[in-house]
């Protein structure tokens, strides 16, 4: 073995692990209390990648010894298969990232059409001469290249605005990932004789750089959304409470005072006649009212009546369940998740919610001359998303008079009037009414 093939195999040693730590990274990432943050539902893809990605450039690595070659054409396909699933998941990783912040439609359809793609590209290059320049220009350089993409998209959340740390190495990584995709479409001769630099070497590099962020990246978003979760629980526990000392004195002292005035009115009643006595217990019982009331007037306004998202999902579940008892669209309610909610909703903001989503049913039932409706819930790290959404006949949202008619233009005031932002898209194939409410803590 001479000093140049002991060079290649330590450099795909150290390509290959840098891609499999990187994997291995991801997939221990996988953990439920996390999962309404994107990058880490869409994680698992990310390592698949990885780890196949690592096992590719060991099996490189292995072929410049002599263990496969008296069967290298099953070797090399076995490479070359290997190879292209790994990318098809790292095009998995940037289209579920992407479809969370801009596409927003069914991942199974855009799954199923990307694996159709990377299964065409894979049986046209048969009939191509350099089969693995093919998978490295048509589903490697692509998929690098979104996830590059992807990864801008996700540090431009508004959650890592004050994150700036993690925002920098995010989009960082993000130009590593499209540097990586560029050295797919780079030919290793006329790369070496324009930077004297071998690219595999260069690739290596680029993968220890990914996976060094990677890891940096996901230790510092653990502990920030741990340190977040955390808060965000005990500040859910602190409403639980809030609502336990609200029915406490609801249910027990306001009904204690009350039977205190009952009391009270029977003593006046029992001494009629002392006209002293009975005009001192008057006052007493007016006072005790008043109190009453300032007890009653406080729970109505103060933080005692701080709501989450089930609060919120009891009542349009109600609501709903009345609209399916009429002749109408059917009408399903979907909570999207079902981690700990990240926040609180006042009152108010609740109340201007669920009017915005029942005037939107109304309008759907009334006018889109649909089959269907859905109320999707979806409690993120950033608010509270509400989407409605109907398959009827659409409408031209720009037309002051159709939003008007419709009551559009009081359900977009009301959720601009809480600090919310409302998106309404509508075409032949139906209106998608999408809300989103930050959340008070």
């Amino acid at each position: 073995m001479n000093d140049v093939t002991s060079t290649m195999i330590f450099i795909y040693f150290i390509y290959g692990l840098a891609f499999f730590t990187l994997g291995i990274s991801a997939l221990m990432q996988i953990n439920r209390k996390h999962k309404a943050f994107p990058l880490v539902s869409s994680i698992q893809f990310l390592g698949i990648f990885g780890v196949l990605h690592g096992i590719v450039e060991w099996l490189i690595m292995l072929s410049f010894t002599t263990l496969f070659s008296n069967r290298y054409v099953v070797f090399r396909e076995v490479l070359w298969i290997i190879n292209s699933l790994s990318f098809v998941f790292l095009w998995f990783f940037a289209l579920k990232l992407i479809n969370h912040y801009v596409l927003k439609k069914d991942l199974r359809l855009i799954f199923g059409l990307t694996s159709i793609i990377c299964v065409f590209i894979y049986i046209m290059a048969f009939f191509v001469w350099d089969r693995n320049l093919m998978i490295r220009y048509l589903i490697g350089f692509p998929g690098a290249f979104m996830t590059g993409v992807a990864l801008i998209m996700t540090s431009s959340d508004r959650y890592y605005s004050r994150l700036k740390w993690i925002r920098y190495q995010l989009n960082s990584m993000a130009v590593a990932f499209i540097l990586y995709g560029l050295t797919q479409l780079m030919d290793p001769s006329v790369f070496l004789e324009l930077f004297r630099i071998r690219l595999e070497v260069s690739r290596t590099l680029l993968a220890v750089i990914i996976t060094t962020l990677f890891v940096s990246v996901i230790r510092l978003f653990k502990l920030e959304n741990d340190k977040r979760l955390n808060y965000l629980m005990a500040i859910q526990s602190v409403g639980e409470e809030r609502k336990r000392l609200a029915r406490e004195m609801h249910d027990v002292i306001l009904q204690d005072l009350f039977s205190v005035g009952i009391q009270m009115e029977h003593l006046q009643d029992a001494y009629a006649s002392d006209f002293e006595l009975n005009r001192r217990i008057g006052e007493s019982k007016d006072q005790l009212k008043g109190v009453m009331e300032r007890i009653r007037n406080f729970l109505k306004t103060s933080s005692f009546e701080k709501n989450d998202v089930e609060d919120l999902h009891v009542r349009l579940q109600t609501m709903l369940m009345n609209f399916r008892k009429s002749d109408g669209m059917a009408i399903k309610l979907v909570p999207k998740n079902d981690q700990v909610n990240y926040g609180f909703i006042s009152t108010n903001k609740l109340n201007q919610l669920y009017y915005v989503v029942r005037e939107s049913v109304i309008n759907a039932n009334k006018h889109s001359g649909g089959n269907f409706i859905q109320v999707d819930i979806d409690s993120t790290i950033n608010g509270l998303n509400l989407t409605v959404a109907d398959d009827g006949k659409g409408f031209d949202p720009s037309q002051p008079t159709m939003l008007e008619g419709m009551g559009l233009k009081s359900m977009v005031e009301r959720i601009n009037l809480i600090g919310g932002e409302i998106n309404i898209k509508s075409d032949t194939n139906g209106t998608r009414i999408s809300i989103l409410v930050p959340w008070e803590v």
